[in-house]
């Protein structure tokens, strides 16, 4: 169980490395800076700027872009959800100890924990 809960832990701060925020949230700067990572994929690939390849190519790119941040997202989420149901599960199989004790006058005082 241990190995179980490292390994989905060391997922998460991989995954956390990747990017993950929506592009309608990111800030002017950070759109740009996206603009021009996808511009360096276009020319990369041989479109010229200006041209249509070019356009076309930085449309496909900026749907990869975007679906590739929402699946980073949503894996994310379900190792998250992954984890607090093992938390979960790992709790509820836990055996309640329980200690009692009988005082002077019978009575029976019990503690579990």
């Amino acid at each position: 169980m241990k190995q179980v809960v490292l390994s989905a832990v060391a997922s998460v701060f991989l995954l956390g490395g990747c990017q993950t925020k929506a592009i309608h949230q990111m800030s002017y700067s950070e759109l740009r800076t996206v603009s021009d990572q996808l511009d360096a994929r276009c020319a990369a690939q041989g479109a010229p700027p200006g041209t249509r390849n070019y356009k076309a190519c930085f449309k496909q790119e900026a749907s990869r872009e975007v679906y590739t941040r929402h699946a980073n997202r949503q894996r994310i989420r379900a190792i998250g959800n992954g984890l607090a149901a093992a938390g979960a599960a790992s709790q509820a199989s836990q055996p309640v100890q329980t200690n009692c004790t009988r005082t002077t006058w019978g009575a029976v005082n019990c503690m579990s924990y």
